[in-house]
């Protein structure tokens, strides 16, 4: 009974006044809100070559390079030194990949000890090299075994990032 007394007058209320009416509320300046969007620089990495490698396993067998005053040399190399870098940031960024020894293991890098790795901003950089060393009569005489090693820092910094020992 209250829902048809309800209608009827609604009804009659809408018959009364001509009808409905509509308002439309008009803005003549638009305001508006402006939103910023931000974007922070990442995080750069850095990543050795897995494929990094000393050939021939880096063994050495004792032979007439290793005599006194010989004039042979025994000769080993380093495949695939180097890395990939990812720079998730605004700036360019350089890396610099070192191979290196102790300086009493009787080994010496002969060629490319180091190799360059450059990075744009926003952007991967990649880049590898062969290096080759030389092993003296001392390091035959050696109990431990030599371990070469391959560092990596940034370019103007003195401390390594990144290291692995072949």
């Amino acid at each position: 009974m209250k829902k048809t007394f309800l209608s009827i007058t609604l009804g009659a209320t809408i018959l009364l006044t001509g009808g409905v009416n509509a308002t439309a509320l008009s803005v003549n300046n638009p305001n508006s809100e402006p939103l910023k969007v931000t974007i922070l620089d990442g995080n750069s990495a850095f990543a050795f070559h897995n494929e990094m490698r000393l050939t021939n396993g880096g063994r050495f067998t004792i032979g007439d390079a290793f005599f006194e005053n010989s004039t042979l040399s025994a000769r080993g190399g380093i495949s695939n030194v180097g890395g990939a870098l990812f720079n998730y940031t605004r700036s360019p960024i350089e890396v610099i990949v070192e191979v290196k020894a102790p300086e009493q293991s009787g080994i010496q890098i002969t060629d490319n000890p180091t190799v360059t790795i450059k990075a744009e901003a926003i952007s991967r950089g990649e880049n590898t090299i062969n290096s080759t060393y030389s092993v003296s009569r001392e390091t035959a005489f050696l109990t431990e075994p030599p371990i070469i090693t391959v560092t990596a820092r940034l370019s103007g910094e003195s401390e390594n990032f990144s290291c692995v020992s072949l």
